[in-house]
């Protein structure tokens, strides 16, 4: 008897023919399609019906680790650039680290395809349980589209990758 069944055909499935996806890999969508929120997946189902996903999650998620960044206090730096914001908030929160926050600011905002996140703010707060604690971060931002090469020459070379 096989050990795994698909996700979304109900096939049986023997380890070697099964192609999984960690249940957290699309964690960063704000809602997750029902199609992707299985961790097992015959080749067909996964070849016709999610690997367009998966592709297309890398893609943003490469875009946004690669935006550009402006935090609040450098707006002299957003003027210098004219760089128009736009009326949209971003926010996010329950984040585990700083790191994750910005990320995931920037992963809405290339979502909604922008390019930029200016006035951007991030903060911890202490949550105590027992005498364990841990911080969860919050943080928001608003999104802006901004001329790539503007912004390329406002960048220092040396900290370009």
């Amino acid at each position: 008897e096989a050990p795994f069944v698909c996700g979304l055909c109900q096939d049986p499935l023997c380890k070697k023919c099964a192609q999984f996806l960690d249940g957290q890999y699309f964690s960063f969508y704000d809602s997750i399609p029902e199609v992707l929120k299985h961790s097992e997946y015959c080749r067909t189902c996964f070849e016709s019906k999610v690997s367009s996903h998966v592709e297309t999650y890398e893609n943003l998620m490469k875009r946004a680790r690669d935006m550009f960044v402006f935090f609040r206090g450098q707006g002299k730096d957003v003027r210098s650039m004219q760089i128009k914001r736009s009326d949209l908030t971003l926010e996010v929160k329950d984040c585990e680290d700083y790191d994750e926050t910005i990320l995931r600011l920037a992963f809405q905002a290339t979502q909604k395809d922008y390019n930029v996140l200016v006035d951007v703010e991030a903060h911890s707060e202490k949550i105590h349980n027992g005498s364990y604690h841990t911080l969860k971060w919050r943080g928001k931002g608003t999104p802006c589209n901004a001329e790539e090469e503007r912004l390329n020459r406002q960048v220092d070379p040396r900290f370009l990758k």
